[in-house]
């Protein structure tokens, strides 16, 4: 899947459409940066353009001014939300995650970044990476932004999500396995009708609310976008419960296989049945179907 694929998919106003290259140089003037990470944008990055510019004229969805009083520090105005394409050169995940994070610094603007690596088609490092920031003022410079938050989507290909990584017996305990959707619904799930944001912020919001949702469909195999902040809330909370189960998992698992006793073994592996049901209970959470406050 090419950015191009995933900018269509998107479905946004024509009226949007910029396609302007941004230069390197042009870019590191926009932030102040230490020199190795000058260095990472510099032979990290192969090309950026700025596919769209969303501003209320074009795109019929109104601009949000953050509220004076009472003082809301990590609210922002949001006048317009920009479309940005990253062309990277072949690197380790961390230093792409990296690169991606310094341009949402450089950017002063809420950014759906789609990024894809030059000559990589690999399963496994190939497709597009959605990739969002929530910022904020910065305490010492109220004209300038601070990250709050940074998100990456999985890369995005043709082929359906994944099926859960989960033990097919942990899916069996809590019902049939759910049919995986695909890159697509997430993608339809972004387009400006189907948000019916009131305003660009919520617009923003949303799309980041809808790319947590997607990290829960790699585990679950179903595509589900929250539709209120509570769902959004318990949909973040779950995924970081899930997380640290599953490396608890890993651990106990490497310590089982280690240990010559056979009670403390025992114990171990009761543990790890105990973390089984913990996940289970997290499934109703992680497919929107349990309620939420």
């Amino acid at each position: 899947m090419s950015i191009t694929a995933v900018y269509a998919a998107l479905g946004l106003p024509a009226e949007v459409a910029v396609d302007e290259r941004v230069p390197k140089k042009v870019l590191l003037e926009q932030v102040v940066l230490p020199a190795p990470d000058r260095r990472l944008v510099q032979d990290g990055l192969e090309e950026l353009r700025f596919l769209a510019t969303l501003k209320p004229s074009l795109c019929g969805v109104a601009a949000y001014h953050a509220p004076t009083a009472p003082a809301s520090t990590n609210d922002i105005d949001v006048i317009e939300v920009v479309v940005v394409s990253a062309r990277l050169r072949p690197a380790t995940p961390a230093t792409t995650n990296r690169l991606l994070e310094l341009l949402h610094r450089a950017i002063p603007y809420p950014m759906l970044l789609l990024a894809e690596t030059v000559g990589r088609a690999d399963e496994n490092h190939g497709g597009v990476i959605v990739s969002l920031a929530h910022k904020r003022p910065a305490q010492n410079a109220a004209d300038r932004l601070t990250l709050l938050e940074v998100l990456h989507s999985e890369p995005l290909h043709l082929s359906p999500l994944a099926q859960a990584a989960e033990p097919e017996a942990v899916y069996r305990s809590a019902g049939t396995r759910p049919k995986p959707t695909g890159p697509a619904a997430y993608l339809a799930a972004l387009t400006l009708p189907a948000v019916g944001a009131s305003h660009l912020s919520a617009l923003y919001q949303s799309w980041l609310d809808r790319t947590v949702a997607l990290a829960a469909a790699n585990i679950t195999g179903n595509y589900c976008p929250p539709t209120t902040p509570a769902q959004a809330t318990a949909l973040r909370e779950a995924l970081a419960a899930h997380s640290r189960l599953k490396q608890e998992q890993v651990t106990l698992r490497s310590q089982a296989a280690r240990e010559k006793q056979m009670a403390r073994r025992a114990s171990l592996n009761l543990r790890l049945r105990q973390l089984d049901t913990e996940l289970v209970a997290l499934h109703p959470v992680l497919t929107l179907t349990s309620p939420t406050p």
